[in-house]
Order: structure tokens, then C-alpha cells, then sequence
């Protein structure tokens, strides 16, 4: 009988401990996990909301190009412009604030620009741009221009040589519009100037009065 009610007592001591280590097991710690990090925000990548050439008045081989950048993150852009056909690229650091640059090209033709932006992110955007350019064939303006009662005399030569060479002018009967002396032969008129286009040029005077039909010797 005493060892029937010890077994007992065993038993129930026995499942209690295991209750008691069950219910322990179970419960959970407040500092067990941590809250994950936020994903990074989205970067959006630059945009190029204009790019245009300008050819110049004075110069047709020189371009003007100008451009507008914007960028939705508010990053510090920067630019590289690329003529096209091997002319070199111009960097350009800040290109929100400077807007413009100008580019010379070695001969007329047909020319392709690119214009690329990066944010900080380097995230990027481009666009391209067909440019023409010509040859300019407009004469420049002489360094001279005849006044009242005036002619200019151009002489141009292929090696710029113009020592030793002179003006000989006389008036007579058929051509009368020469105000001036007649010019020895051997002592003719030195010229007045150079002009780095068309060379070296005499300022004549003429008679007052002389009519379109008269001439000069």
C-alpha cells in the first residue's frame, strides 16, 4: 500500500514538473525580433526638356546649343554634349544653371548632337539633335570703302607679295575721270593700304561731276 501511493505521488509530481516546464516554454521574449528598415525612396532619373541649336549670323561653322534639365529629386545634374562626327565632347559640370555653350565644327556638313544628364544617382537621360552646317560663302567687307569723288583699286595676290608693284594713272580724252597728274612710268603711285582679303589697295580720286559713262586710265 505504501508503494502504490509513493508511485502516485511520483506521477503527479512528475506531470506537474512537465506542465510547469511546458508552460515556461511557451512564452515568447518582447526583444526576440526588429522592425525591418525602410526601402530606400525610388530615385527618378533627369529628364531633358529642351535642347536646340542656334547657327551663328557671323560664323555659319559656329553652333550655339542651348538646353533645359530638370530632375523630379531635386539632384545636382551634369551634362555631356556631344557635336557629333568626332568633335570633342564638351563636359559640362552644372548644366541646371549654365544653359549654353558654343561649339566650332571644322567643315559644313550634316551633324548629329547628343546631349546626355546624370543625376547624383547616376541615373541618366539623353537626346539627340540634327544639326546642319554650311559653308559660308558671303565675301567679308573690305577694310576700305571708296568716298565721294572716290575709287578703290584692289590688287590681290596668291603669295602677298606686293613690294615693288605700283599704280600707274593719266587722264586724256577718252578717259577723263582721273583727277590728278599723270603718273611717270617709272615712278608709279605706292599703294595706300592692305586689306587681308583682297590685298593691296589705291584710293584714286576722281573729278567732280564725272558722269557714269566716263572711264579710267
Amino acid at each position: 500500500m505504501t508503494l502504490t501511493t509513493s508511485f502516485k505521488q511520483i506521477l503527479i509530481c512528475t506531470a506537474l514538473s512537465t506542465g510547469i516546464v511546458a508552460c515556461g516554454g511557451g512564452g515568447g521574449s518582447d526583444d526576440g525580433g526588429t522592425t525591418p528598415p525602410p526601402p530606400p525612396p525610388t530615385n527618378n532619373a533627369p529628364t531633358v526638356s529642351s535642347f536646340a541649336a542656334e547657327v551663328s549670323a557671323t560664323s555659319t561653322l559656329e553652333v550655339t546649343y542651348s538646353w533645359a534639365v530638370a530632375d523630379a529629386d531635386n539632384d545636382a545634374l551634369s551634362c555631356v554634349l556631344n557635336p557629333g562626327s568626332g568633335v570633342a565632347s564638351v563636359n559640362i559640370a552644372d548644366c541646371s544653371a549654365m544653359t549654353s555653350t558654343l561649339v566650332t565644327y571644322p567643315t559644313a556638313g550634316n551633324y548629329t548632337a547628343n546631349l546626355q544628364v546624370t543625376d547624383s544617382s547616376n541615373a541618366s537621360n539623353n537626346e539627340d539633335l540634327v544639326v546642319t552646317v554650311e559653308e559660308d560663302t558671303s565675301l567679308p567687307e573690305p577694310v576700305v570703302t571708296a568716298g565721294e569723288n572716290e575709287f578703290v583699286i584692289f590688287y590681290n595676290r596668291p603669295d602677298d607679295n606686293y613690294s615693288g608693284w605700283g599704280l600707274h594713272l593719266w587722264a586724256n580724252d577718252a578717259c577723263s575721270a582721273y583727277d590728278g597728274m599723270a603718273v611717270d612710268w617709272a615712278a608709279p603711285v605706292a599703294k595706300t593700304g592692305d586689306d587681308p582679303n583682297y590685298g593691296a589697295y589705291w584710293v584714286v580720286s576722281l573729278k567732280a561731276g564725272f558722269s557714269g559713262d566716263d572711264c579710267l586710265n
